[in-house]
This record gives C-alpha cells, structure tokens and sequence, in this order.
C-alpha cells in the first residue's frame, strides 16, 4: 500500500470512529487522559465545583479565590511534576479547556468499607488493587462552562440520557466556602441552603420517575454526593463570629475543612486535598452500587416491562390514522 493511500486509509477510519482511532504518529496527541483511551468522554465521573456566596458585584469575594486555589490544587494532583497554571485560567467563560480537569484516581489508593463485601455487591468484578477512577472536575456555573449550561440549563443533553448514558449524570457536587466571607452563622447557613440548590439542580431522576411509572414522585430523584469545602475555618476572627457544628453538614464527611492555601501550606494542602478525593471516589462507587441495585429492583418487578408497553401502547395511537 502507498504512503498516500495508508494516510487515506487512516484518516477515513478516524472518522468512521468518531475521530477516536489511534493516530498513526505518535506524536500526535488525541487524548489527555494517561494511556489515551479511546471513549476518554464515556469512562468519566462528573463532578461540578461552585463558589458559594459569589456574587460578581462583590469587590472582594473570598470564596472565588479559594475555588480558583482549589482547582490549582486539583491540577498539582494531576501533574505533581509539573507547576499548575495560575489561578486565573480557571476563570474564562466558556471554554471547556480551561473550565474543567480530569484527574486519575487509583483504586489502590482507596479504602475499602469495613460493611462491603463481594458477595452482596452488584459490582463483584471490582478491583481494589487494580484499575482507576476517572474523575472530571468542572465549573458548575452554567455561565462559566459548557459542561454546566448542558448538564443544568439545556437538560435534554444530560438529564434526559442519563439512564442510557451514565457519562452524562452528574454524580457528585462541591461547594467552595470561605469562611470570611460569612459575617455570622447566618450566612453559613445561607452557603448550605445554596448547595442544597445546586444539588437540586444537577440532580437526575430516578429510574421510577424516568420511565414514568405510576405513584413515583421526584423525590426518588438519583441522590448527588455533595460535598461542602471550608476554608480559612481556622481563622481566629472567624471562629469567634461563626459555629460551624450549627450547619447540618458538619457530621461525616459531608463538611470539610481544608488548610490554609498560601504558598508556605502548599504540601499540607495537597497532602490533605488526596485524603478527599479519595473519600470522594469511594462515594461515588457507592453511589454507583446502589444505581445499579434501583436498577436490578426495576427489572426483576417487571414494571420495566409494563412501562415499555405503555410507551409502545403511546406511540401506537400517536401514529394511528
């Protein structure tokens, strides 16, 4: 075969898979996910950050920096050989490149639940010493990026393949909370109903909702693994103004305290930011767990059955002349 022929040869077959074949130099990069997968965009668990108590009219807004600092941080994670970007490339409207970061979580690094077993998990394939989680972090506002406009404004993307296509669920939510920016307890409380409104809004329906089964309601909606991220907890000037036990995220691993974010604290802050995702990737795997097992439940009832001929039922006299 001529060199002109192989080169036709191979460029037709990337786009008949959807530009996700090898390329023939290797060079040519196609993927920023180590080992460059093929599907990289369908082997991801999605995760929105947000500020809390941000408001564009504030002069100076806490919480943006400790978010913009926070996904410094995620990039030292993925690329601990290398100095992350300033701060400021996470702030461009729009531009899913500088919006979002994929990072590589090891299965070995997690640990396990002292209440999981094998035998009583759908997931009994699962390797804890071998393999990795895909987690993509990406900005929540749906005016910051694309990911958010399409998984929150323009639902019919996201929520409404999201039993089909896992990728597009949003299985996880941070909210990014500077305690200086709270003048009393007040406002902690005002950042936690915040998150609860953003937990409502990436949140996608449950299988009962989604198949339109009779007697279900939106509160079988598929639960997001919120997390809330303090900073600047260990103020002095903001301990005195501010009871944090009072916020109903204070118990577990719901609330989390995190270091200063200065330069002399960069080692403690990565150090500690490994410990949560760790923790975070762990609850998302039991999230997924129990998707799985709502799912099984939905199958085996035959109510699957009978919603598909409701639906079949539907269309039929929809087309009927």
């Amino acid at each position: 075969m001529s060199v002109r022929n192989l080169a036709n040869s191979n460029a037709l077959t990337r786009r008949l898979n959807g530009a996700h074949a090898p390329p023939t130099n290797p060079d040519e990069e196609w993927s920023n996910v180590p080992y460059r997968p093929s599907f990289q965009s369908h082997a991801l668990n999605a995760i929105a950050v947000v500020p809390l108590l941000s408001s564009p009219t504030k002069s100076n807004n806490h919480s943006e920096s400790s978010f913009k600092d926070l996904m410094s941080a995620f990039t030292r994670y993925q690329n601990p050989l290398h100095s992350a970007p300033t701060s400021s490339a996470w702030s461009s409207a729009g531009d899913d490149s500088s919006s979002c970061l994929t990072l590589l979580i090891p299965n070995s690094h997690l640990t396990r639940p002292g209440d999981w077993r094998y035998d009583s998990t759908p997931l009994r394939c699962f390797d804890w010493t071998n393999g990795c989680q895909r987690l993509v972090f990406f900005d929540g506002r749906p005016d910051k990026s694309r990911m958010a406009h399409d998984r929150a404004v323009n639902t019919g993307l996201s929520k409404d393949w999201s039993d089909l296509m896992a990728h597009r669920r949003t299985c996880a939510l941070i909210g990014v909370l500077n305690c200086k920016d709270c003048s009393d307890t007040k406002d902690l409380l005002e950042a936690e109903k915040e998150l609860g409104m953003w937990a409502k809004l990436y949140t996608s329906q449950g299988y009962h909702v989604s198949l339109g089964i009779e007697g279900a309601e939106d509160n079988t909606a598929a639960p997001v693994a919120s997390r809330l991220f303090v900073f600047d907890s260990f103020d002095e000037s903001c301990q005195n103004r501010l009871d944090i036990s009072q916020c109903s995220m204070s118990g577990g691993n719901n609330l989390v305290a995190f270091p200063p974010c200065d330069n002399v604290h960069t080692q403690m802050m990565d150090m500690h930011l490994a410990v949560v995702l760790n923790d975070l990737a762990v609850a998302i795997f039991r999230q997924t767990e129990s998707l799985i097992r709502e799912c099984d439940v939905v199958t085996k009832s035959g109510v699957l059955g009978r919603a598909v001929d409701r639906i079949s039922t539907g269309l039929s006299s929809n087309n009927a002349p």
